[in-house]
């Protein structure tokens, strides 16, 4: 019997009551099948219920393991080095900022520290890195150069690092400064203090997904943290 038969006779006319009127009872319902046996209708029910939560258990994992996938082809890795020679063997002081990873980096903030205590980005970086940790020879290759702070630290760039991003693989100084026969005792103690550890540069960072890191030049791997406005890099 076609759908439509099965709906049409859902009701029925018993009787026409005095009047005119007539009477439509409902048309009986009939039961689903069922087996007979209990158990085989409960152990039918119950793989039926299996199998629905087993669709549902796998729909959410694929789904979680794919936010994990872009999650994990975005992630960006900063690597904080510093060097005292080029690759061409020119001695060279460099501080620099290398992404590693396979997404942008979005520097929120980055300082060089000397014996802990961050070093002003602002005027002359150079200048004040030699400040912080070597001041006593700082003074006297002042004094060397009568005074001129150019002729005594000689040529050197340098770069505003916080808020930039970074593609992958890209990389940026943020202080380079080359040894010169004028700056020679006052660079050879900035370099020293860089290899004894007193100078160290630290960064926080987020990936496009709004995932952070804070950096250490002498800590790895990276931590991470909740958001870079709740980390204090010094």
């Amino acid at each position: 019997m076609s759908t439509f038969t099965l709906q049409f006779r859902l009701c029925r006319v018993s009787n026409f009551l005095p009047g005119g009127w007539m009477s439509i009872e409902p048309a009986e319902t009939p039961e689903s099948r069922r087996t007979g046996h209990r158990s085989w209708d409960f152990l039918a029910s119950f793989a039926a219920i299996t199998i629905s939560a087993a669709s549902l258990f796998t729909a959410y994992h694929t789904s979680h393991s794919m936010e994990k996938l872009v999650h994990a082809s975005s992630w960006p890795a900063l690597q904080l080095d510093s060097s005292n020679e080029t690759a061409e063997g020119a001695a060279t002081l460099s501080f620099d900022i290398h992404n590693t990873g396979v997404g942008p980096a979005q520097i929120h903030d980055f300082k060089i520290l000397v014996d802990g205590q961050p070093v002003s980005s602002q005027g002359w970086p150079i200048d004040n890195l030699t400040k912080a940790c070597c001041n006593e020879a700082r003074a006297e290759a002042l004094a060397a150069a009568g005074g001129n702070r150019q002729a005594m630290l000689g040529p050197g760039t340098t770069n505003q690092i916080s808020s930039r991003s970074l593609a992958p693989n890209e990389w940026i100084s943020a202080i380079r400064w080359p040894k010169t026969d004028s700056n020679a005792v006052l660079w050879r103690q900035v370099d020293l203090a860089r290899q004894s550890g007193r100078i160290q540069m630290r960064a926080c960072y987020c990936s496009v997904f709004d995932e952070c890191w804070a950096a250490n030049s002498h800590k790895f791997p990276q931590q991470p943290v909740r958001s870079c406005l709740h980390v204090f890099l010094f």
